[in-house]
């Protein structure tokens, strides 16, 4: 018995070359995770049947990669926190922590990286992409400044950030990360005592395999989708920054109110947030939510259906 470790599409959808990893003689008399004995072979018969027998024995092949998956107390932690924690707009949704916890002071950090990248994006001619994005933060009540008689009469945390440029993208072209393993004063950052949850992706290669079966192919992704889930109130002073417009102007304190890049809870909070809402409509749109359950990987979406039925219904969800 075999299992596919990767695929690799040629132009016609008749050429498609599939290397086979064979790994002893059946997935059933697995009992530990092989570590000798690989060959690899490729494989080029009909398309059809080798889907089929992938289908038939997508079972064992879970199992497989599943193997010994077992949640560490911190995983299970994390997820009893975000079940038990997390509400529907407009409560927000409160991050996993270690707790107890204290952060040293980050903000002279913070002003210093700024500067640094401030003058690297000017020198660069980039400054503008990074503004656009800042202020697309603040446009969408995604950030707002700091109260003035709060900075320095509470705990607050800045993260250093920059801008990261994907030009392919269709829906977010400018992205900005922060630096949540930045360390304050006392060697702690915001991700060493945050909780990053257990991985809760599904395996790239089933996903790639199982959209490569279908007759109609269909794709999307979720616009912006960390920033479309609330921090909870009490976290958004973990999540300051510092910013101004023009290099003679003074630094501004603002902070995040919604998930954040570079935070280590944030792919698990998001993705497990988008499970949850296919969870809580299965019953009011099955197909729809079956879909989100097991056809997601992060934010994009790689599905499909047997006829144009189908994708009408489906893309009317």
């Amino acid at each position: 018995m075999c299992y596919w470790m990767a695929y690799i599409q040629a132009r016609r959808l008749s050429q498609v070359l599939f290397i086979l990893c064979l790994v002893g003689s059946s997935l059933d008399s697995i009992r530990e995770p092989p570590i000798n004995k690989l060959l690899l072979s490729t494989f080029h018969p009909n398309l059809e049947k080798t889907l089929i027998l992938y289908c038939r024995n997508s079972g064992k092949v879970k199992r497989y990669l599943n193997y010994h998956k077992t949640l560490t107390c911190d995983e299970q932690t994390a997820v009893d926190l975000f079940t038990h924690t997390t509400t529907r707009t407009p409560e927000g949704r409160t991050l996993p922590r270690k707790k107890p916890f204290t952060l040293g002071s980050s903000r002279e950090q913070a002003a210093r990286r700024f500067n640094l990248t401030e003058s690297r994006l000017r020198i660069k001619g980039n400054w503008s992409t990074f503004q656009d994005s800042v202020v697309d933060y603040l446009q969408q009540d995604h950030a707002e400044a700091v109260p003035v008689e709060e900075i320095g009469n509470k705990p607050h945390y800045y993260l250093p950030m920059h801008v990261v440029l994907k030009p392919s993208s269709t829906t977010t072209k400018t992205c900005i990360v922060f630096d949540g393993s930045a360390r304050s004063s006392n060697g702690k950052s915001l991700n060493s005592v945050l909780l990053p949850g257990p991985n809760v992706y599904p395996e790239l290669f089933e996903q790639l395999v199982k959209f490569r079966s279908y007759p109609i192919a269909m794709t999307a992704d979720v616009s912006k989708m960390f920033r479309q889930i609330l921090l909870a109130e009490q976290d958004k002073d973990l999540h300051c920054f510092v910013y101004r417009q023009l290099p003679d102007e003074p630094l501004q304190d603002y902070r995040i109110k919604r998930l954040t890049f570079g935070i280590t809870s944030s792919p698990y909070l998001a993705t497990e947030t988008l499970r949850q809402i296919a969870k809580d409509f299965a019953n009011d749109y099955p197909q729809a939510s079956s879909v989100v359950l097991n056809d997601f990987y992060v934010d994009d979406l790689l599905t499909g259906c047997y006829s144009v039925e189908e994708v009408v219904t489906l893309i009317h969800f």
